[in-house]
């Protein structure tokens, strides 16, 4: 498990598919978060 987790830290194949992933769903976060202030009853 140590050698996994120093290979994915050292690895830079896949940090921009990861930067991707996290700032989609940051927006999708945002949106909901959006969407369900706008939708609550007055």
């Amino acid at each position: 498990m140590e050698r996994f987790v120093k290979k994915f830290w050292t690895q830079e194949d896949g940090n921009a598919t990861l930067d991707w992933l996290v700032l989609t769903a940051g927006i999708l976060l945002l949106g909901a978060a959006v969407i369900a202030s706008v939708s609550l009853p007055a």
